[in-house]
C-alpha cells in the first residue's frame, strides 16, 4: 500500500510548522476555517514570504492537505482512516512499517511513526477527539467517527502499539 501526498521539502516544512503555530488551536477548535481560502491563503502567503517559498495555488493547496491532515485529522494515517477499502490498522511500535487490512488481505505499508512521542501523540489526539480522558492505565479504547483504537500504552522501556478498526 502507498500512500500519495503531496511531496514535502525541508522548506515547506519550516513553512507548515510555522502555520500549525500559528493557526493549529484555531483550526481544532473550529475546522471550517479550513474551508476559508482567503483567510488561510493569506496567512500561508505571509509565512512562505518569510521563508522566501514562492507561493501559488499548489502550495496553497499542498500547505491546506497536511496542515488539516495533520491538526484537524489523525495525522500520518489520515488518508488510509478515509480509505473504504482498509478495514484495520496495525502499529506494532515506534520505527516499524505500519500494517494493514486491505480488502481482507494483511498488507505492509511504507508508513511509519519515528518515534514512540509520535504513537503517544497520536493516541492523545485520538483520546481527545473522542471525548475519552486518558488515565495511567496501560490499555486504552475508545470510539471516534466509527473508528475504534485498542492502544497499549507504552510504560517505562516497553513502547505504544495500537489497533485501529472500521
Amino acid at each position: 500500500y502507498y500512500l500519495d501526498e503531496p511531496k514535502m521539502e525541508n522548506s515547506d516544512l519550516h513553512v507548515l510548522n510555522k502555520l500549525k503555530e500559528e493557526v493549529g488551536k484555531k483550526l481544532l477548535k473550529n475546522p471550517k476555517l479550513a474551508d476559508d481560502k482567503k483567510y488561510l491563503a493569506s496567512i500561508i502567503q505571509k509565512i512562505a514570504e518569510k521563508f522566501n517559498a514562492k507561493f501559488d495555488d499548489d502550495y496553497y493547496e499542498k500547505l491546506k492537505y497536511y496542515l488539516v491532515r495533520d491538526v484537524a485529522g489523525l495525522g500520518i494515517i489520515d488518508t488510509m482512516l478515509r480509505d473504504g477499502n482498509i478495514k484495520e490498522i496495525y502499529c506494532d511500535g515506534a520505527d516499524k512499517t505500519l500494517h494493514i487490512t486491505y480488502n481482507n488481505d494483511k498488507i505492509e505499508t511504507k508508513i511509519r511513526y519515528g518515534s514512540n512521542r509520535e504513537i503517544e501523540d497520536f493516541i492523545n489526539k485520538f483520546a481527545f477527539l473522542s471525548g475519552k480522558k486518558l488515565n495511567n492505565e496501560p490499555f486504552f479504547e475508545a470510539n471516534y467517527n466509527n473508528i475504534t483504537l485498542r492502544a497499549i500504552r507504552g510504560l517505562g522501556i516497553v513502547g505504544s502499539k495500537f489497533t485501529i478498526s472500521k
